[in-house]
């Protein structure tokens, strides 16, 4: 039997200035963000989060693509917690102070 994929789908919510962001496939949540923008208008993540049995499979990585494309900003910065430096350097960023990265600028 053949599996159908489904996409994942995007739901934003904003309250006070922060954003809220999920991804879904169905009715599984498999990663989800908040982020702000700072007085420079650059959108900094708070938090972004996968769940364990869906980590590996790109959903952080397209998340954090979706809200590059949906706020038309320069590079990202992301407030990161030690287990997570890797998974930023991998992508590319660049730690500009400690735990705090920069992206490079995704592509549209």
């Amino acid at each position: 039997m053949i599996e159908a994929i489904v996409a994942p789908s995007t739901h934003v919510t904003e309250e006070d200035g922060l954003f809220y962001i999920a991804m879904s496939i169905g009715a599984d949540e498999v990663c989800t963000a908040c982020y702000m923008l700072d007085k420079a208008r650059r959108v900094v993540i708070i938090q972004l989060d996968t769940p364990v049995e869906h980590r590996g499979n790109g959903y952080a990585t397209a998340l954090l693509e979706s809200i590059q494309r949906r706020e038309r900003t320069g590079p990202i910065r992301v407030i990161s917690t030690s287990h997570a430096v890797g998974f930023y350097r991998k992508l590319g960023y660049t730690e500009v102070s400690p735990y705090i990265f920069e992206s490079r600028q995704f592509s549209s």
